[in-house]
């Protein structure tokens, strides 16, 4: 059977010498004599002679052909510099796990030469061949149906399965100090164990993990196989033994804490480092990092989850202190912004009557001509005066017989503190101003200076002082006195605290975040925040405008003590030592 949970047919795949891949069915072999015959097939014919065991044969396995073929009838090219053959070949489904067929897998096939799979190639299960030759060599297939026919098609899986030269090379010196023994002259007569092992249900997954030289696994993707390396703790450098993971065993209940259930595990013996012959076994207790419904593969054995938060992500940081975020329980800072409506009823109707209205266009037309008349007298153009103490206005009448005022889109920003152990849940927020945009955010530690002052209070603190953890947010201030106004920054900081248990058995959050002081910046938008850490003292650095200012906390606010201005727009400021890197916008 090709899956525990599989129909109850059972097949036999046999893969030659000659490249000749074939497919029993076990149920119509003669078991009294034990003899397996292979019937000659018609010249031409579609599939085997009917009644016979054998119902799929294809030429080319282990030799990579790109195509697996029912009775494919051009034999491929047989290597001439070197002679390659099928070490080991396994079927496997590739997808999530089934505790039971449909009943569309339990019908069987009308023919022998169909295989009774119909039902398994669901979209999000795929019927997969791994075949490992004796250099080395993996070539993945997946099935495809054509017609009554079954194809097998090879993916794929950008890796290298052959030893380095490397391992040869360390290999022979082993052998050579007699540390590990020769292989024989003869592998076809060499006893070798499986090292493709297939698994059925590991955190509700079935799939493939090879143990070849360098061991990965065979998962789904979408409904397409993936290939992901393995990698392990302590591992032996290759060539003490042929392959660095010796053994594989899944199946294993093991306790799930969190449901009060059981998992099912697994585990790895791997040659560990030192001497040779020493082993590591590992148990885990899944893959459901891999296998999420969420997760991605990007390769290199690395495994991502992606988390939906409906909004656009700023900027994230985890935040670094032991007293506050936990492995167990990681904490982050998060800066979002979501897209919102604006309503703009207030330009249909103002709730003023038509007196009214009159009333304040009269006494702004006076004003205007005020205006007029002191900068005739004064010298200077009314219209600098008028920009510099603009307000703003209704400079177009709405006629609601054509219609309303529309939703105008605006952007609003918030600073998110996230529980990573809770699902990503957001336990305290910080909303911005309307016109306020989140440009820039940092995790740091500021020391807490009181300035010198040349008193003994002043003069003792530059030794003994204390650092203080913060989210430091630098914002941008747009459009709150029209466009023709430059714009200004802000600079925030947050305090984030760890509730108590007592605390989080009455119901609240494990931490909170409490906003502690801002500070306006005249020169532009805040678009870069650092910590300078000199003499074991940490200081803020402030990129804004065309400016950098050096900022130092005192306990009750941030004073600057020094600044340099450069030619361009900073972007970014990146601190290496003593250097401070800058990158223009």
């Amino acid at each position: 059977s090709i899956d525990r949970a599989g129909p109850s047919t059972t097949f036999l795949a046999i893969c030659r010498q000659s490249g000749s891949l074939e497919i029993y069915d076990l149920s119509k072999v003669d078991g009294t004599r034990g003899i397996i015959s292979v019937p000659s097939t018609n010249g031409g014919s579609e599939g085997p002679v009917s009644g016979s065991s054998l119902v799929w044969r294809s030429s080319g396995c282990g030799l990579g052909t790109s195509v697996l073929t029912q009775n494919g009838s051009k034999a491929p090219r047989i290597p001439r510099m070197h002679s390659t053959r099928a070490a080991e070949i396994r079927f496997f489904f590739a997808g999530p796990s089934t505790s039971a067929w449909s009943s569309d897998s339990d019908t069987t096939a009308s023919t022998a030469a169909e295989l009774p799979l119909g039902g398994a190639l669901a979209p999000l299960r795929a019927l997969c061949l791994l075949v490992e030759t004796d250099l080395g060599d993996v070539h993945l297939y997946t099935a495809s149906e054509r017609g009554a026919a079954i194809d097998f098609a090879r993916t794929p899986t950008g890796m290298v399965g052959r030893p380095s030269k490397i391992q040869a090379n360390h290999t022979v010196k082993l052998q050579r100090r007699k540390i590990i023994a020769v292989p024989s002259s003869d592998p076809l007569n060499t006893y070798r164990h499986n090292r493709l092992n297939r698994f059925a249900a590991i955190s509700g997954q079935s799939g493939l993990f090879a143990g070849t030289t360098r061991p990965f696994w065979v998962v789904s993707e979408r409904g397409a196989p993936a290939v992901v390396q393995h990698r392990a703790r302590h591992v032996a450098p290759a060539g003490g033994k042929d392959v660095p993971v010796a053994g594989f065993c899944c199946d294993i209940a093991l306790p799930d804490t969190s449901s009060g259930g059981d998992n099912d595990g697994f585990l790895t013996l791997h040659e560990r480092i030192g001497q040779v012959g020493s082993q590591r076994l590992t148990v885990f207790d899944g893959l459901s990092d891999i296998f999420a419904p969420l997760g991605l593969f990007p390769g290199g054995g690395l495994c991502i989850q992606k988390v939906p938060l409906g909004v656009t992500v700023r900027g994230i940081q985890f935040i670094d202190d032991v007293t506050i975020s936990s492995a167990t329980r990681p904490l982050y800072a998060v800066l979002i912004s979501r897209e919102i409506e604006a309503d703009q009823g207030l330009l249909d109707n103002d709730g003023l009557s038509p007196e009214e209205r009159q009333k304040i266009k009269d006494e702004k037309e006076a004003e205007k001509i005020r205006r007029q008349v002191e900068a005739d007298l004064g010298g200077f153009e009314v219209e600098q005066e008028w920009v510099e103490e603009i307000e703003h206005d209704d400079y177009f009448k709405v006629d609601a017989s054509l219609g309303k005022a529309p939703s105008l889109p605006k952007r609003l920003f918030e600073l998110w503190l996230v529980d990573a152990a809770s699902g990503w849940s957001v336990i305290d927020s910080h909303q911005l101003s309307e016109v306020e945009h989140g440009t820039s955010m940092e995790v740091m530690t500021l020391s807490e200076l009181i300035p010198d002052t040349g008193t003994a209070l002043a003069a003792s603190n530059q030794d003994n002082f204390e650092n203080d953890l913060f989210i430091v947010v630098g914002t941008g201030i747009i459009d709150k006195d029209g466009e023709d106004v430059a714009a200004k920054g802000r600079i925030l900081l947050f305090n984030v605290t760890r509730h108590t248990e007592e605390q989080v058995e009455k119901g609240e959050a494990h931490a909170e975040m409490t906003f502690v002081y801002d500070k306006d910046i005249a020169l532009g938008p805040v678009t870069s925040l650092s910590c300078l850490s000199s003499e074991g003292k940490n200081r803020l650095v402030v990129g804004a405008g065309a400016e950098i200012s050096l900022e130092q906390w005192t306990g009750t606010k941030l004073l600057q003590v020094g600044f340099f201005h450069v030619n361009m727009q900073v972007q970014r400021i990146s601190i290496f030592k003593s250097f401070f890197l800058l990158s223009d916008a």
